[in-house]
């Protein structure tokens, strides 16, 4: 289920009068996006089959997976979180490989897949072998800017941490009706405190249980 980005806006706009709507409904979007970037609470998993007639021999036996297929039309990638191929853990780590590379075995991590995210909807694995057969992918996710609805979850459980991010942003707005320090610096910290909050419910994986993952950003 969705909520629709005027519920978001209800929540900001009496606050920023005269703002104009356009204006408070691209804060509020960037927000929102904003939100989802630094706390990694959407997330999405799947599994994928290999072909080896896909790996790219000349590009660090890399394979192409068209992560789209998965996010739909809604979401794009933030960060990956977990990666297994065939059933084997790997770190997940960005890094663009333009062509093979010699003595590869000397440069890599053996506990390492490395990564690298062409555009929003397509990922390319490297050091890939004809005798893997699928990946298991995790990753984090943020709305598309032309997005106009949005997960529940940001709704019900950010809904004033997000209007306070969207508040923060446009009250800050210099030599304009509506700019307003003091209450900009207010919703700062509300924002903030509710950003942090988030952080720490999605590091313990939304249980009272302390987590660790070794997570790596998509422009990382």
């Amino acid at each position: 289920m969705t909520t629709a980005l005027a519920e978001f806006v209800k929540l900001v706009a009496p606050d920023v009068i005269p703002c104009p709507s356009p204006i408070v409904e691209r804060e509020v979007t960037g927000a929102i996006i904003e939100f989802c970037e630094k706390s990694d609470i959407l997330t999405k998993e799947f599994n994928v089959e290999l072909n080896s007639d896909d790996i790219d021999t000349d590009t660090q036996d890399s394979i192409d997976i068209v992560v789209g297929e998965y996010l739909g039309d809604t979401y794009r990638p933030v960060s990956i979180i977990g990666i297994m191929i065939d059933s084997v853990p790997y770190i997940p780590e960005s890094r663009e490989i333009m062509n093979t590379i010699e003595y590869w075995d000397t440069v890599k991590e053996q506990s390492v897949k490395y990564f690298h995210f062409v555009d929003n909807y397509l990922l390319r694995l490297y050091d890939m072998s004809t005798s893997d057969s699928y990946a298991y992918i995790k990753m984090t996710v943020k709305p598309l800017r032309t997005s106009t609805t949005f997960a529940d979850v940001l709704y019900e459980d950010y809904a004033e941490t997000i209007a306070a991010g969207a508040k923060y942003r446009i009250l800050s707005n210099a030599n304009k009706e509506w700019s307003n320090s003091k209450m900009m610096e207010i919703n700062y910290r509300k924002w903030r405190r509710g950003l942090s909050r988030a952080k720490m419910r999605r590091n313990k994986n939304f249980t009272h249980v302390s987590q660790h993952a070794n997570w790596r950003s998509f422009g990382e």
